[in-house]
């Protein structure tokens, strides 16, 4: 990794590493090719005041609780491995 990244990117990637709590040499690979690479170009100025960011738009996950409160009553029987215990109490042949 040193050889083909810059000693001061490998420095940042093993100080961010450290910084969330990771020691694995992947975590400092990862972090060190991050801080090499360019900045990303700022993003053009668009006219889009007025509109809501996209995460503020519903994203149509629903509760789990809310749902359940929708459905009716689950009337069937409770699972049960009650057939299960004949293999477990059945003697194998020849050991009597």
């Amino acid at each position: 990794m040193h050889r083909r990244i810059p000693a001061a990117a490998v420095e940042q990637g093993m100080a961010a590493a450290v910084r969330a709590g990771a020691t694995t040499a992947d975590v400092v690979a990862v972090e060190a090719r991050r801080a090499a690479a360019p900045a990303p170009p700022p993003p053009e100025d668009q006219d889009d005041e007025g509109e809501q960011p996209p995460w503020a738009e519903p994203s149509g996950v629903v509760s789990l609780t809310a749902r359940r409160a929708q459905l009716p009553e689950d009337k069937r029987p409770l699972p049960t491995v009650a057939h299960y215990d004949q293999l477990v109490t059945r003697q194998p042949q020849g050991t009597v």
